[in-house]
């Protein structure tokens, strides 16, 4: 069988060709189900064509999304939450886009689209929303600090970082009893590997890329739980990788009953992920208040 380079990227933690085919045939066989299962929203596929459409309009994002009262609610609460710390409350959706940017909005409101599709049966949704929705809001925020950032839309890609999870979900229900026997992501990873032969985050990235989500998205997703790979690749990808894995971190100690800000400080500081971005103990330490901010937020739903 032959591979395309991404699919060689994707599984070169393989170590022989057997396995990684038969990774290959059984991630194959989840999307192809999973395709059915989970149709692209109308207004994220539209939004994602008129990124192609050299003619299209600022006005023609806003005006779109707007058509959506749903999704523009949700959009206005994640513009207006912590992770963006705006001086004064934006109202529309034409307003957001002028703050933020179009490609800000609109990246926003894809990945809020895409996680719209899901109907939680188990009730762990909702948990996994909230957590996304946290690190989101964390990655927004260390990406102030970080020069490799700016100008390039880390949330969407952070609130999207478990998306794998929540197709899992959708198609086996049963599939929450392994994550409840699960302490902390990188468990979860390495026993779907051992189960499945793939994990959530190769699977979020094929199924994104099947649904023309344009990249650095589906890599960036899919290689959010390999970032020494992401580090030797030492591209764009790997600075929004890095920022989700610090942020990541940061969500699951921020929401621990004892939170030590020097002792979660000084273990995020020595991760190679911070090294890569620079981003210091003073830095962590300042905007710390903001922070715990953003994980004490009433209104971490706003994802679902």
């Amino acid at each position: 069988m032959q591979f395309t380079l991404m699919e060689r990227m994707w599984f070169a933690d393989f170590e022989d060709d057997e396995a990684e085919e038969k990774a290959a045939e059984s991630l194959a066989a989840t999307v192809g189900q999973l395709r059915g299962v989970l149709p692209v929203p109308d207004v994220a596929a539209k939004l994602v064509s008129m990124v192609n459409d050299p003619d299209y309009k600022t006005s023609d994002i806003s005006d779109l999304i707007t058509t959506d009262a749903g999704l523009s609610s949700r959009i206005l609460r994640v513009i207006n939450s912590p992770s963006y710390s705006l001086r004064s409350e934006c109202k529309s959706i034409s307003h957001a886009v002028v703050l933020l940017g179009a490609k800000t909005v609109r990246e926003t409101a894809v990945a809020l689209a895409l996680l719209g599709v899901f109907d939680d049966k188990t009730g762990y949704g909702e948990l996994l929303l909230q957590h996304s929705s946290m690190v989101g809001g964390l990655a927004n925020k260390l990406a102030t600090r970080v020069s490799q950032l700016h100008d390039i839309d880390v949330y969407s890609c952070a609130l999207l970082h478990d998306i794998g999870k929540l197709l899992q979900l959708q198609a086996d229900e049963s599939y929450v009893e392994l994550l409840k026997s699960c302490d902390g992501a990188d468990q979860v990873h390495a026993k779907e590997r051992e189960l499945y032969g793939y994990d959530h985050a190769v699977l979020a990235g094929h199924v994104l890329a099947e649904w023309n989500i344009p990249e650095p998205l589906p890599t960036a997703i899919a290689w959010h739980h390999k970032p020494q790979r992401a580090i030797e690749a030492n591209d764009q990808t790997t600075a929004i990788i890095a920022a989700v894995r610090i942020a990541d971190q940061l969500a699951y100690a921020l929401t621990r009953d004892e939170v030590s800000m020097e002792e979660t400080i000084r273990a995020v500081v020595q991760d190679p992920c911070a090294e890569y971005l620079g981003l210091s103990l003073a830095d962590l330490q300042d905007l710390w208040p903001e922070l715990v901010d953003i994980c004490s937020d009433d209104d971490l739903s706003f994802a679902a």
